[in-house]
């Protein structure tokens, strides 16, 4: 008899696991289904698109216009608010840039797009001056980490740096 209610036992156990692995399995697949219907996951495509767009009328702006006039900072402020950027910093971005632009004698269209990263992340960090120096301390162990989007120099910035730290006879 133990050698069949072994038998039993092992095919009910299986059919067990099976039935759990599927409801789990189903359990997942339903999560999913909820994450892509939620309103936050919605709002995040929204924003994704929306910064998407941004880039590209920025460029098409860019490429309409062959001198930075009136016209093209029209233009430029009509994205920034259709962007979902604040009315008063619209103004404070548009502004600064058409300072730039005086100062630095620019006329190509093409060059706006830096200034406004630069006017946004001055903004971003309230105007105050971003530490930008390594922590480097002999006698301890030194993590410095890097980040940006592909592209943007981080590999070479690595490679500058323990160049820069080899050459002052410190271990990298």
């Amino acid at each position: 008899m133990g050698f069949f209610k072994n038998l039993i036992n092992k095919v009910f156990k299986k059919e067990n696991k099976q039935d759990i692995q599927t409801l789990k399995e189903e359990l997942k697949e339903q999560k999913q289904k909820e994450i892509l219907t939620s309103e936050k996951f919605k709002k995040y495509e929204n924003g994704l698109k929306n910064s998407s767009d941004f880039g590209k009328k920025l460029l098409e702006i860019q490429n309409k216009y062959n001198q930075i006039d009136e016209d093209f900072f029209e233009e430029l402020e009509e994205l920034l608010i259709m962007s979902d950027i604040n009315l008063k910093l619209v103004d404070v971005i548009i502004e600064k840039i058409k300072q730039e632009v005086k100062i630095n004698n620019i006329d190509d269209p093409k060059l706006i797009g830096e200034l406004i990263a630069d006017q946004l992340f001055v903004i971003y960090t309230g105007n105050t001056i971003t530490n930008t120096n390594l922590n480097f301390s002999d006698g301890r162990l030194n993590i410095f980490i890097f980040v940006g989007v592909n592209g943007s120099g981080k590999t070479t910035s690595i490679a500058k740096i323990a160049n820069k730290y080899i050459k002052e006879g410190k271990k990298f």
